[in-house]
């Protein structure tokens, strides 16, 4: 299997693709620092004193929970979701590729003139459709083939049914018969990977795909699609806007944290959140403020109340300090205003060092 190990310059993330044995972002990057928290042994001390007691939510402000957790009396806020820190070299420039609008059309590969891959994403069922037109292994009778998957950042996984028995110009029932399956990864906005096996027909393989005109929305869109989430109905949600946290939580006997504002731009997280020098949100308050590059990898399966949900793994880099976080996203885009949370930073973790458990508590989309 392959695996992406993110890499940061001074303010982009990017991929950079080497073979191992865990699935994406192989190290438990940071998700930032206060320039009041000396160095990385006193984030990492203060990150794992962060589970606290909640109180109740102010009237009318329903289940919601914390993104962000207060360290220590009159020290700035410091995310809250991964308990181990890594920061890694800075090597590359670029937002790694994610399958979005931009890659519909005609694709081809130019050893096998005459054929090729047409592209339709469905953002409503985060799908992908691909149409192969190609030819028998006989040769000269022509082979339709129209394969539907699931997208999963710049890749989707196919099952690939051959078309056969229609007639032209009518309306006449075709067949569709179950031949296989395929992977289509992309690299970047213009080149892409065919991976196909048919245990029917007996044959595998795979081929290179490019796109046969040039990309004209792929890559200027890139940033809008790393804020652009798979929801818990497994459509796309375009998080872009305002988020807000409207309860209290208790950090200590004389330290808690009241409204949180998280904000989604292109390919960007900021937020800003009430501080108290009291346990109960009252007193005096000390707005705290911090920025993220954002780079969405792909989605998993996580635990949300008893059950398994779509959420979304991501990467933060502290705009500031240049420090990484791991972390996980949870959209529901079917309530009503839209909800949001994140992975448990005391909760369990995946193979490559990712949250796999999610609060029950939420954030609320703004108007």
């Amino acid at each position: 299997m392959t695996a992406t190990i993110i890499t940061l310059t001074t303010r982009t993330l990017t991929t950079k693709t080497l073979a191992t044995m865990e699935p994406q972002a192989t190290r438990r990057p940071r998700l930032g620092k206060s320039s009041k928290v000396s160095g990385t042994r006193g984030a990492r001390r203060l990150l794992h004193a962060v589970e606290r007691s909640r109180l109740p939510p102010k009237a009318g402000a329903g289940k919601r929970d914390s993104l962000i957790g207060a360290i220590g009396s009159g020290k700035l806020l410091i995310v809250a979701c991964c308990a181990l820190l890594v920061c890694l070299p800075a090597v590359a420039e670029e937002l790694p590729m994610l399958i979005n609008h931009g890659v519909d059309g005609s694709w081809t590969n130019s050893k096998t003139t005459s054929q090729g891959v047409v592209i339709e994403t469905v953002p409503s069922s985060n799908s992908l459709v691909a149409f192969w037109f190609t030819y028998s292994e006989a040769g000269g009778q022509r082979e339709w083939y129209i394969g539907v998957g699931d997208i999963n950042g710049a890749e989707a996984e196919l099952i690939v049914y051959r078309v056969e028995n229609g007639v032209f110009d009518q309306a006449s029932a075709t067949e569709e018969e179950e031949w296989g399956t395929a992977r289509i990864k992309f690299s970047d906005c213009t080149h892409a990977q065919f991976d196909y096996e048919s245990p029917m027909q007996g044959v595998d393989g795979s081929f290179s795909l490019e796109r046969l005109l040039e990309d004209v929305s792929c890559a200027a869109t890139l940033e809008q699609t790393h804020v652009t989430f798979v929801s818990r109905s497994n459509v796309w949600l375009d998080a872009r806007g305002t988020w807000v946290f409207d309860g209290c939580v208790k950090l200590g006997p004389a330290e808690s944290h009241g409204r949180e504002e998280i904000r989604f731009g292109g390919a960007t997280l900021s937020f800003d959140i009430d501080h108290f020098g009291t346990a109960n949100c009252s007193g005096p308050v000390d707005v705290q403020s911090m920025s993220f590059d954002l780079i969405r990898l792909d989605k998993i399966e996580a635990s949300l109340e008893g059950g398994k949900v779509i959420a979304n793994r991501v990467l933060l880099q502290d705009k500031t300090s240049g420090e990484l976080f791991r972390q996980i996203l949870y959209f529901n885009s079917s309530a009503d205003p839209n909800e949001m949370t994140h992975g448990k930073f005391d909760g369990a973790l995946d193979a490559a060092g990712y949250p796999n458990e999610l609060h029950d508590l939420l954030f609320f989309r703004q108007p």
